[in-house]
Order: structure tokens, then C-alpha cells, then sequence
């Protein structure tokens, strides 16, 4: 039986990807944006939440970037949190952003979903771009407070998680940790993971593993 390689690569770089500032297909301000159908579109326009950029995201065909203006978003763990099931990029607004610009605070209020959760809907294809963006703050039930990944690929860069619990149970006596792990990161049955220039601060994972990361091969077929 053979086991599909799975590759992560987690390093320092002198100097982040380039962003330009365009290709920005959904735009959103925590400070002036309002979300409603159709927001985004552009600055005058923008949703005020990375949920409702996400959402219009998913009526633009093909693959979408959301930019996020810098500010606090508080709302993207509740009522299930963000779910992705497409390829999507979202980044900060401004390139380069320093670490805390824009940031996902969750407030740790009681067991809540993970900030962002990527279920593509094609695994074959589907990619998941997570660019200058701080989640802090997060308790949750499930694997990966911050990002839960079940398949496709994943490149996280520049990114800082900060106090990501997930208290999620595993078997630590038999090592099996499919039902719990991964304080700030969990991903299962991905084509890649990379992690690029991003930190994890104060992550754990009391009842599983991987206090900051976890990640799951997916074993192929004989």
C-alpha cells in the first residue's frame, strides 16, 4: 500500500510575495463597509465583513481575491464561522500588511467554530490563499480553531495566530488524532500545505495534538 506525500514547507523569508494592490475582485472595510447583496464591487461599496466579502465571492465565477482593509473583525466565528468551498484569496488590502493590521479577534466566548473553514468542492483543484491576516482569540470544539482544511491545497502567508485552542478530542494513547488536534491549524487529506513567514503564538491543543499544527495525510489507494 502506498501513502501520498504530502509536503510542507514552514520558513522565514527576507521579504513578502509582491502584491501590487490590484486584482481585488471583493473588497472589505470593518470601518465603513455594510454588507448586503452585491456589496464589494468596489471601495465606496464594501462589505464589513470577511464574511460577506466571502459570500460575494462565491457569485463571481472563477478564481476571486477578497482584500481586507485593516481593522478588527469580530463576527467570523460565530454562526459557524466562514466556510470556503471554492479557490479563493483572502488577503489585506494593503500589501505587506504588519502582523495585527488586519485581524480576526474572536473574543475566546465560549466553544465557537473555527474562524475559517476550507471544504472545497473540488479537492483536486480547489486552492485556499490566506495573506497577511492575524486570527487570535479562538476556543473551539473543533480541529483547527483558526483553519480547518479537509482537502484540496493551502498556502498560508505571512500570517500570525495568536491564543488558537481547540479543544478537540483525540485518542493520544492509540495516537490517533483524527477527531482532535491542531490548535491553530488542522488539515486533512490535502494535495499540499505551505506555510510561508507565519507565526503561532500561545496555540494548544490540551486534548489532541498539534498544539499549533496538525496535519493529516490522506492515504491512496493500493
Amino acid at each position: 500500500m502506498s501513502r501520498r506525500c504530502l509536503i510542507i514547507s514552514l520558513y522565514a523569508t527576507s521579504s513578502n510575495a509582491e502584491y501590487d494592490g490590484s486584482g481585488c475582485d471583493v473588497i472589505v472595510d470593518a470601518a465603513t463597509g455594510k454588507d448586503f447583496p452585491g456589496c464589494g464591487a468596489d471601495a465606496g461599496s464594501a462589505c464589513k465583513s470577511i464574511r460577506g466579502g466571502v459570500e460575494k465571492a462565491d457569485s463571481i465565477p472563477g478564481e476571486t481575491t477578497v482584500c481586507v482593509k485593516t481593522g478588527e473583525y469580530r463576527t467570523e466565528c460565530q454562526d459557524g464561522g466562514i466556510i470556503i468551498t471554492t479557490t479563493l484569496t483572502i488577503r489585506a488590502y494593503e500589501p505587506g500588511s504588519a502582523p495585527g493590521s488586519v485581524t480576526v479577534d474572536c473574543g475566546s466566548k465560549g466553544q465557537q467554530d473555527p474562524a475559517f473553514t476550507f471544504a472545497p468542492a473540488v479537492p483536486a483543484s480547489n486552492i485556499l490563499h490566506l495573506v497577511d491576516i492575524t486570527v487570535k482569540n479562538v476556543l473551539s470544539q473543533s480541529s483547527g480553531s483558526a483553519v480547518a482544511a479537509t482537502g484540496g491545497a493551502l498556502v498560508v502567508n505571512n500570517c500570525h495566530f495568536e491564543k488558537c485552542t481547540s479543544l478537540a478530542k483525540g485518542n493520544i494513547d492509540e495516537h490517533v488524532f483524527y477527531a482532535g488536534g491542531g490548535g491553530a491549524l488542522f488539515a486533512q487529506n490535502m494535495r499540499s500545505v505551505a506555510l510561508h513567514n507565519s507565526s503561532f503564538s500561545s496555540c494548544s491543543a490540551p486534548n489532541g495534538a498539534g498544539g499549533a499544527v496538525l496535519v493529516m495525510l490522506e492515504e491512496a489507494a493500493p
